[in-house]
């Protein structure tokens, strides 16, 4: 999954301190590196601005998250065009002088247009909030931002699981059934946490319109739309405070379980 997009964005993520550094040894996995530092996965995927967990290579070296500060939340922000420091200080209720040491900045005078800056400690929630929409292993056919046809780019990520596979409500909120051409059975869903989520086709649906809780079943697994003839697959897109789609890779590589190729 790649990042294409740069849209300005406020958002609370799961992270990690980094703890130290490892440096990759020849036949060393992710998963391997992962237990020997007591940590996860992941969070070693997030840290280290990976995509894939299984391409890592001799001699790279890669921040360690810190367990203690595992499960713990900040708030976050994307950088938008035009953005000063001064200006992302004002909005967000801190100084340059913060903005600078917790994201060791070189400059407070440089910026660029779709870093991501911490801005705060927040409390960890006490219950989960946001699951993947698909509850198994999942395989990412299509990462957002791919070329599709007539110059467009592809706005969601295509998760592909065995037909049939239950979808279910990746947040609380207003479940809507959405069916169109293109998508197939798809869906809306207005979450409660202000963000909209669409999704496509969906061999069935299993919930009607209205009220859905986190985690519930509201789909099934297929290829309606223009997937006809594909591998089944869930296209999901997050619209952020219901704006334009924004790349979901960090909420799903925290939520979402990838099948090992």
């Amino acid at each position: 999954m790649r990042a294409i997009r740069v849209l300005a964005l406020l958002f609370v993520l799961a992270v990690w301190g980094s703890a130290g550094t490892y440096t990759v040894r020849w036949g060393d996995t992710l998963g391997g590196i992962a237990a020997k530092a007591g940590t996860t996965v992941p969070a070693l995927l997030w840290i280290n601005h990976l995509h894939d967990a299984d391409h890592i290579r001799a001699g790279q070296v890669l921040n360690v998250p810190d367990p203690k500060r595992a499960g713990s939340t900040i708030a976050v922000y994307r950088v938008a065009r035009g953005d000063t420091l001064g200006a992302i200080a004002a909005r967000h209720g801190t100084s340059v002088a913060a903005l600078v040491k917790l994201n060791r900045l070189r400059s407070a005078d440089v910026v660029r247009e779709g870093q991501i800056l911490e801005l705060a400690s927040a409390p960890a929630p006490s219950a989960p909030t946001w699951v993947c929409p698909v509850p198994v292993p999942v395989r990412v056919l299509s990462p957002f931002g791919a070329p599709r046809g007539g110059g467009t780019r592809h706005e969601g990520v295509d998760l592909a699981a065995a037909e049939g596979t239950p979808i279910v409500a990746n947040v609380s909120g207003t479940f809507s059934r959405h069916p169109n051409p293109k998508g197939g059975n798809g869906y809306l869903l207005r979450g409660d946490d202000g963000h909209t989520y669409y999704g496509a086709h969906l061999e069935r649906y299993l919930a009607g319109d209205g009220r859905v809780a986190l985690g519930q079943p509201i789909g099934r697994m297929g290829e309606t739309g223009d997937a006809a003839g594909t591998l089944p697959h869930l296209h999901f897109e997050w619209w952020p405070n219901g704006g334009k789609p924004v790349d979901p890779q960090p909420l799903l590589i925290r939520a979402c379980q990838e099948k090992s190729a």
